[in-house]
């Protein structure tokens, strides 16, 4: 359990404006489904844990051919989920990451996106994982490291959301610790690079206030940053420190004990 675990977000709340906030851009959308695809193939069985508004497995759904369940713990990002699944591709199941209702050897991949420093036990996530996962099983983690977190602008202009991401945010040193001692062999680990199309866009995502982190902050901190955070875009512009945003993929391997 970690010792500085921080409460949960209130995802029910940031639900509604989740989708325009959060957006997924078919540039970016087509970077994640074509790492996915070399671990999931078609008619496969694929649990997207904490899957949000169904961003990863309605694309993975619709691409790769295969049998998508998306699990949340959030009623409401549940629904904006059911409504995002146009063609009903996905079954929705309300789920607690730490105590998964699944069967033993349920699945052939669970893709995580941006889940595990959300959670009070990530060890507890990672070995239900093992268990539904069956033998050659995959777990396919998505997330920005503790590293790659502190680099990036917001924490230029939010200074309170360096405090924070210390205390929650893993090292990647960490990840790898905690898929090991579930029982996981790390097969494949690279890192991605997403690109925004401008620095107003991300000024305009930050202003929406759906980023785990800016939710934790104080209202002051939170509108003194916002106006720091204009006043630099609209003096620099888009300069290429404020568009790219590095993602680490990690995919680990079921085998038999």
């Amino acid at each position: 359990m970690s010792e500085e675990f921080i409460k949960p977000v209130a995802y029910d709340e940031i639900a509604p404006r989740y989708d325009v906030a959060r957006p997924v851009g078919r540039r970016d959308e087509g970077i994640w489904v074509d790492l996915a695809s070399d671990f999931i193939d078609p008619n496969d069985t694929v649990l997207d844990l904490g899957c949000g508004n169904g961003r990863w497995i309605i694309p993975f759904a619709e691409r790769l051919n295969c049998h998508g369940i998306g699990a949340d713990n959030s009623l409401e990002m549940l629904r904006l989920a059911k409504n995002n699944d146009a063609h009903h591709l996905v079954q929705w199941s309300l789920q607690d990451a730490e105590y998964l209702s699944f069967q033993d050897n349920s699945f052939d991949a669970v893709w995580i996106s941006h889940l595990l420093h959300l959670v009070q036990d990530p060890i507890a996530v990672t070995k239900e994982c093992f268990r539904v996962l069956r033998q050659d099983g995959r777990i396919l983690l998505r997330y920005t490291s503790l590293e790659d977190n502190l680099r990036m602008p917001e924490r230029q202009f939010f200074p309170g959301l360096i405090g924070i991401d210390t205390r929650r945010i893993p090292p990647k040193e960490n990840v790898t610790k905690w898929l090991t001692s579930a029982g996981f062999n790390i097969v494949s680990r690279a890192v991605c690079v997403q690109v925004y199309d401008s620095a107003i866009e991300r000024l305009e995502k930050a202003r929406m206030r759906v980023e785990s982190g800016l939710t934790k902050l104080m209202d002051e901190q939170f509108r003194d940053g916002i106006e720091a955070f204009a006043q630099y875009v609209n003096e620099k512009g888009n300069e290429t420190w404020l568009l790219n945003d590095n993602y680490v993929f990690t995919v680990g391997l079921k085998v038999a004990r």
